[in-house]
């Protein structure tokens, strides 16, 4: 990998593409996925220093090593956004990295953890609201690892998976959007 990109997006795309290339050849053998924590925010005063959770301007109430099914005890304070914490993913990179392990296998280690970070937070809104479809949407889901990742484990806890195929879930669905907003109001104008 090069520390200078030509383009935008190069270092995930070359960080996907290794990700793949090692997931492929060890489906025998699951790579251990880099933890993430789902933690619920709630707003408070503003703090100077860390301390029992509190960073900033925001305390958090971290859910962690929950078991599923997932009981009402576990879950966050309602009503408040729930946030993927990747502080524990960094902690376990870079650890991993001190100790030498390839970097196709962190590639790995990170969309894996990703991807479950993000099923486990899917089954933790669906208990606050149950629902049935989830759609996987932003430029994130142009990651084809991410987005099988995803798509796979979702579809086993019975969710329908909407993802798209024709328009990008990047910005360029919402170029076109835009543009097909603009052309409605220039056929219909308003009176």
């Amino acid at each position: 990998m090069s520390r200078r990109a030509s383009y935008e997006g190069q270092g995930a795309i070359a960080i996907e593409a290794i990700a793949a290339e090692f997931l492929s050849a060890s489906k025998q053998s699951p790579c251990i996925p880099y933890p993430f924590s789902i933690t619920c925010e709630k707003e408070i005063g503003r703090v100077e220093k860390v301390e029992s959770g509190r960073v900033g301007e925001w305390e958090s109430r971290r859910i962690t090593n929950y078991q599923l099914p997932i009981t009402d005890s576990q879950l966050p304070i309602p009503n408040s956004p729930f946030l993927l914490d990747s502080r524990p993913m960094w902690q376990a990179l870079i650890a991993d990295l001190q100790q030498g392990l390839c970097k196709v296998e962190i590639a790995a280690r990170f969309h894996v953890g990703l991807a479950r970070s993000i099923v486990q937070m899917t089954d933790v809104l669906y208990h606050h609201h149950p629902f049935t479809h989830v759609a996987l949407t932003g430029g994130v889901f142009q990651n084809l690892v991410l987005q099988q990742q995803v798509t796979q484990h979702l579809t086993a806890m019975g969710f329908t998976v909407l993802s798209h195929h024709i328009v990008p879930p990047n910005d360029g669905g919402l170029s076109l959007g835009q543009a097909a907003i603009a052309a409605a109001r220039a056929i219909f104008p308003q009176k």
